[in-house]
């Protein structure tokens, strides 16, 4: 299909402004900044409505095929870490969303806020990497502490210096989860014992 992924940024700092490409250099022989605007402003000496997604497509397009700087197709694509970077990135994706699935009309329901949680922190639990079953399973081995401890602390492979939450540290979501879990563990017991 010749379809390939790169990554402009990298393009425009390493190959163009660190090496000083003539089109973007001052009259006193200073380098431009590396922001889409910059580069826009000195290649075609106007600019255009920047952080409207369109016209930065349009822009980005005109920069790269359209303007003195001559960028080859080699040199948008010989970057294979671009390449595996937009496939690691696809894959992620495709986890998170198949871990999000496990949680539909269970812990959410995109139409019904009568669900638990939100769509957003079902999305930040199966980014982490966690299923439905995953936090059944945390519950029912180490209770309410265990789950809120993989919920609200971060993970234990992030350095010392990122204190960020796994999804969340907010009590009023966390209570909410707990309670969906409590509310489940019931409903099976006496299901079980009639």
């Amino acid at each position: 299909m010749n379809v390939f992924f790169s990554d402009s940024l990298p393009l425009m700092k390493r190959k163009l402004v660190k090496s000083k490409h003539p089109s973007l250099c001052s009259p006193d022989g200073s380098v431009i900044k590396t922001s889409q605007t910059s580069i826009y402003q000195k290649l075609f000496n106007k600019s255009f409505p920047a952080h409207d997604a369109m016209e930065d497509v349009k822009a980005l397009r005109k920069i790269l095929f359209n303007s003195s700087l001559n960028i080859c197709d080699e040199m948008l694509t010989e970057s294979k870490s671009t390449c595996l970077h937009a496939e690691n990135d696809m894959k992620y994706l495709d986890h998170r969303h198949a871990l999000l699935q496990t949680f539909k009309r269970k812990l959410f329901q995109l139409t019904d806020a009568s669900f638990p949680v939100k769509q957003q922190i079902v999305e930040k639990i199966a980014g982490s990497g966690l299923s439905y079953q995953d936090l059944t399973n945390i519950f029912d081995k180490f209770g309410e502490k265990g789950l809120i401890g993989v919920l609200s602390l971060p993970p234990s492979t992030s350095s010392t210096a990122n204190k960020s939450p796994r999804v969340t540290k907010t009590t009023r979501i966390l209570a909410s989860i707990v309670q969906h879990f409590k509310m489940k563990k019931a409903t099976n017991q006496q299901a079980k014992n009639p």
